[in-house]
């Protein structure tokens, strides 16, 4: 009996732990290519997130103080992502979120009162192609007339929007504008985001899961 315990509890282990190496199997890291450009036509394909795998961190440098670096990712089904920056050397971020089309959806400067690092949560996305941006805090993304795409960003712990009255509504390049003269590395970190429907189906799976370990352990117990 003692030993059919032991053997139960090691296909336990034994399937978490093939578990856990599928997921790290399935995270994808890109890591920019020489510079990336900061415009539809020159943005460096990153890769694609689907439901909750795939890519998971984008990693960049920021040159000059006017740089900005602009990726492309897909996504092959509806999901709400978080994206949170961060930077070993130091440097001031602010992130964008654009449609296919170059259109603005979402952007942030520092994610919080103590932080110099952009960060923000998106509504559900629907599947399709996206650009993500990085830049100094201050170089902000604006259309061939020279107009800034989003709202300002006072104070900088904004979630901002899109601009109003803006014409065209599409992404040309940056302003080249800052507020500091930095370089440096950093790094993008992308997770979806379950909806609250989703977190119940999973805690339900989880204890239905649960159970059914106990059960069959029970019943190995008295065999």
């Amino acid at each position: 009996m003692e030993q059919r315990k032991r053997k139960a509890a090691k296909a336990v282990l034994t399937a978490a732990a093939l578990s856990t190496l599928a997921a790290s199997a399935q995270a994808v890291v890109y890591t920019e290519v020489g510079d990336a450009g900061q415009t539809i036509a020159t943005a460096q394909a990153a890769g694609a997130f689907n439901g909750t795998t795939g890519l998971t961190q984008i990693n960049g440098t920021i040159g000059t103080s006017t740089d900005a670096d602009l990726y492309s990712f897909t996504l092959s089904s509806p999901t709400m992502l978080r994206f949170l920056a961060s930077s070993t050397a130091g440097i001031d971020t602010s992130i964008f979120l654009f449609n296919s089309t170059g259109v603005a959806l979402i952007a942030n400067d520092d994610v919080s009162g103590t932080s110099f690092q952009g960060g923000f949560t998106t509504g559900l996305l629907a599947a399709g192609t996206y650009y993500f941006g990085v830049s100094l805090s201050g170089n902000e993304p604006i259309n061939s007339a020279g107009q800034r795409l989003f709202t300002v960003d006072q104070p900088t712990t904004n979630v901002r929007g899109p601009a109003s009255g803006v014409n065209p509504t599409t992404l040309a390049t940056f302003d080249g504008q800052t507020f500091v003269a930095e370089t440096g590395a950093y790094g993008i970190a992308i997770s979806a985001v379950p909806e609250p429907t989703t977190n119940a189906a999973l805690a339900l799976g989880g204890l239905a899961a649960t159970f059914a370990l106990v059960r069959r352990v029970r019943r190995q117990q008295k065999a």
